[in-house]
């Protein structure tokens, strides 16, 4: 039943709504041209390349400012961990110049250092915050020697992507390995156990977990009669000449076929394969088509 809300919203839609007025003959027609490859060009060669891309490709200025941009982030991470370098030996050994000098583990002097010479910790609590991260990477650098010591490491507890959460990477391999598995049953699978999984991310686990969507591979097993023709068949070709061959298969007809799915969907499914030969033999379906052929006697008159 609808609610009273839908009902009235149908009610406004049909009340809004502009009669169509169908068109007089004789009236010029107004086309509107498709915009979907609207981002096609043409190469060196002059030839057509179609694009479906929504945005144009970036020209020479814009490759050059992304390019200025990593050069900077670059330099930006470069400059950050020698900063720390230089904080850390600050704090072990002190500071002896004409502008600072203090002795080793005076924080406030350092946190006046950087005050005075860097212009993104003017602030006092920046400054304290960034020696304080520092010393506390430079204490752990024995536990972790494996990492980058002076290496900002403020994510490295932060949450996996869903694509390499091991629960989630069990569930998939399970729920894909069910008899008439798809994407949309994963999903469902998934959010029964409380994580929500869209079907891009999904598609992605079936593919590193080799998993491929393979449709049925439909095969007639060969009797040994079908094959002791066959084999008869190729060596009479191979007794003619070319001509003769040409000749004898000119009048053939040479078909293939087609399946049509004309009740429900398609019989593809989720086969896990390492090549796509092996997936097609985990879903080959053999036919057996048997053939009864009844003589009678026709009876004899006396």
């Amino acid at each position: 039943m609808r609610s009273p809300t839908n009902r009235r919203r149908s009610a406004r839609n049909r009340r809004n709504r502009q009669p169509q007025t169908p068109p007089v003959p004789g009236d010029s027609l107004v086309f509107s041209p498709k915009l979907k490859y609207r981002n096609s060009r043409r190469d060196a060669n002059g030839v057509l390349i179609l694009s479906k891309r929504k945005r144009p490709l970036p020209t020479a200025q814009e490759l050059a400012a992304r390019k200025q941009r990593k050069l900077e982030v670059k330099c930006k991470r470069q400059s950050f961990i020698a900063l720390s370098h230089k904080v850390i030996a600050f704090w072990q050994y002190g500071m002896n110049t004409d502008q600072l000098q203090f002795g080793p583990k005076n924080s406030a002097k350092i946190i006046e250092f950087l005050q005075t010479t860097e212009p993104q910790y003017q602030a006092k609590a920046a400054a304290k915050s960034f020696l304080y991260r520092a010393l506390k990477r430079h204490a752990e650098r024995t536990d972790k020697p494996h990492l980058e010591p002076h290496r900002d490491k403020r994510s490295e507890n932060a949450k996996k992507l869903k694509r390499e959460h091991p629960q989630i990477m069990i569930l998939c391999d399970e729920l894909l390995s069910a008899p008439k598995a798809t994407a949309p049953k994963v999903r469902s699978g998934l959010r029964r156990n409380g994580f929500t999984v869209s079907l891009s991310t999904i598609y992605r686990i079936a593919r590193d977990l080799s998993f491929k969507w393979t449709k049925p591979w439909h095969t007639d097993v060969l009797t040994s009669a079908q094959k002791l023709k066959r084999k008869f068949f190729c060596e009479r070709l191979l007794r003619m000449t070319e001509e003769q061959m040409l000749r004898h298969i000119a009048d053939f007809m040479w078909t293939d076929e087609k399946w049509w799915d004309l009740v429900g969907p398609a019989c593809y499914k989720y086969v896990k394969a390492t090549t796509d030969m092996d997936a097609k033999m985990q879903n080959q379906v053999n036919f057996f088509f048997s053939l009864l052929l009844c003589f009678v006697k026709p009876p004899v008159l006396l």
